[in-house]
């Protein structure tokens, strides 16, 4: 997993990484979520986060709160993929 946070160096922003189920079985769903918190009073700007799925998984879909065009968490806020 990879954050970046950089053009504010006040900023305080923390990721959580969630997996459910725990265990499966092969063709099961699983379901990432990732949880990004800005817990500074600033907001973090140009903010990015990468993270590849492990070897033999396939992605089915994603949604997110963050976007290309307002890569922002305001301070206290909590972003939310899924």
């Amino acid at each position: 997993m990879y954050l970046d946070a950089t053009d504010v160096p006040a900023t305080n922003v923390a990721i959580s990484k969630h997996v459910t189920p725990i265990s499966t079985t092969v063709g099961s769903a699983i379901v990432y979520t990732l949880h990004i918190t800005n817990t500074s009073s600033m907001t973090a700007t140009n903010v990015v986060v990468a993270d590849a799925l492990p070897a033999g998984l396939t992605s089915l879909s994603a949604s997110n709160s963050l976007t290309a065009s307002n890569p922002a968490l305001s301070a206290g806020s909590v972003a939310t993929w899924t």
